[in-house]
């Protein structure tokens, strides 16, 4: 993979990270509902829908090529997110 492409899925993966923890964070109330059927249905389809969004959009950067990092990257997206979010709160 060129060096341009690692940039682009390290970036995006990056932004996905964001983009992930502000939708897990607008659903609350649906994904973890009281009612286990309906739970497991939203999140079922939630995460379906969370996974070909991210391999849409990485599909036009590398063709769909996943590597260790890309899953790091989004992990340090989520992280970074939640963290605005908190000092957020606070102010």
């Amino acid at each position: 993979m060129a060096l341009k492409e690692q940039i682009l899925t390290i970036i995006l993966s990056i932004i996905y990270g964001f983009f992930f923890y502000l939708m897990i964070y607008l659903n609350k109330k649906i994904l973890f509902q009281k009612n286990v059927f309906k739970r497991i249905i939203s999140n079922i389809l939630f995460i379906i829908d969370m996974i070909l969004i991210y391999f849409v959009m990485i599909r036009y950067i590398n063709n769909a090529v996943l590597t260790y990092y890309s899953y790091l990257f989004i992990i340090i997206g989520i992280l970074l997110q939640k963290i605005i979010f908190i000092k957020m709160k606070k102010k």
